[in-house]
């Protein structure tokens, strides 16, 4: 059933015109008014400094007939099989249900322009492992109407959002349950010259699953950089598991995942810089052109022990190491 869900979704999502980050974001329709929750850097990954934000905007008509054509397609999906309410799989149906809680909440990019003004009547808590805590939202100065809440995970497992809130003397309350938060690791590797920064984002190398890396491009002032074109190889066992040449990152953010790895060994990521600038326009690129110190991803270490290694290892290759796993 779960398959079927998510291949119904995805054809809506592509029929009304949503992105291939619909699912990095998730959104309701409560009453007149819609709500998205995303995480500043998703995935979200235990120890490394995440925030929590939301926007609230009026719902229009065409977010409240997108809202009803997923809920009924969930609901007819549903309809067609058999659930089971017997005791002993108590446990399992609470999973199912969670499963299409996240699955079937997709939207598109995030408007430009929320509902200010909400701050101190905006009750949020996140539950993970059965540990709520209560979040202080705070209103973006230079995005009015956007509302954000620093949040570092501690542990690995499935966040629950609650988001309560009254608007006009409307009540909106709704729960998201976002992607599961996993163990990884946050490093930064440097241009020679130091005018690029890289911070790799990946997941713990896992067998029989991909290994997620996002990248973020940033000058020596932490400023994101646009247009950055560069090639991104990953081994394991020196087998290549991810290859991509030529490719260009339009706003200095990057994601990309590996095959499935057939193990739980390190993985060797090696970035090269290949120029700033727009892809056509590539006899006027600038910035370094070079390849990066190469960042070993590991299960085995813990953070102390990482961050030795690097400093003994790669301070000279401009390695600094940012996190922990």
């Amino acid at each position: 059933m779960h398959c079927k869900l998510a291949i119904l979704i995805l054809l809506l999502a592509l029929g009304t015109g949503l992105t291939n980050n619909a699912f990095a974001h998730k959104s309701e329709v409560v009453g007149d008014y819609l709500i998205d929750f995303s995480w500043k850097n998703d995935p979200a990954i235990v120890g490394v400094d995440n925030s929590i934000i939301l926007l609230i905007t009026t719902a229009s008509l065409q977010d409240k007939s997108n809202s009803e054509q997923i809920t009924n397609s969930v609901d007819m999906s549903m309809s067609n099989e058999k659930m089971s309410h017997d005791a002993n799989s108590s446990m399992n149906h609470g999973a199912t249900s969670h499963n299409m809680a996240a699955d079937s909440n997709v939207q598109k990019d995030l408007p430009q322009k929320g509902i200010t003004g909400l701050a101190s009547d905006l009750d949020v808590t996140i539950t993970l492992n059965e540990k709520k805590v209560r979040l202080e939202m705070i209103e973006d100065l230079q995005n009015p109407g956007v509302y954000y809440s620093e949040f570092t995970p501690q542990r690995a497992g499935h966040p629950i959002i609650h988001v309560f809130t009254t608007i006009n003397d409307s009540t909106l309350e709704v729960t998201f349950h976002p992607n599961e938060i996993k163990d990884g690791a946050s490093m930064s590797v440097s241009s020679l010259d130091g005018t690029v920064n890289v911070n790799i984002v990946t997941t713990v190398p896992l067998k029989d699953q991909e290994m997620s890396v996002k990248l973020s491009f940033t000058d020596s002032q932490g400023n994101s950089i646009e247009h950055v074109n560069y090639d991104l190889i990953a081994t394991q066992n020196q087998k290549i598991i991810l290859d991509q040449r030529g490719l260009h990152s339009h706003s200095g953010i990057d994601k990309q995942s590996t095959s499935v790895l057939e193990s739980e060994d390190p993985v060797d990521v090696q970035i090269k810089l290949l120029g700033i600038g727009k892809p056509e326009e590539k006899a006027n690129w600038s910035g370094p052109v070079e390849e990066l110190a190469p960042i070993h991803v590991t299960p085995e270490f813990g953070p102390i022990v990482l961050a030795m290694l690097a400093i003994g290892v790669f301070t000279t290759m401009g390695l600094n190491l940012r996190s922990k796993f």
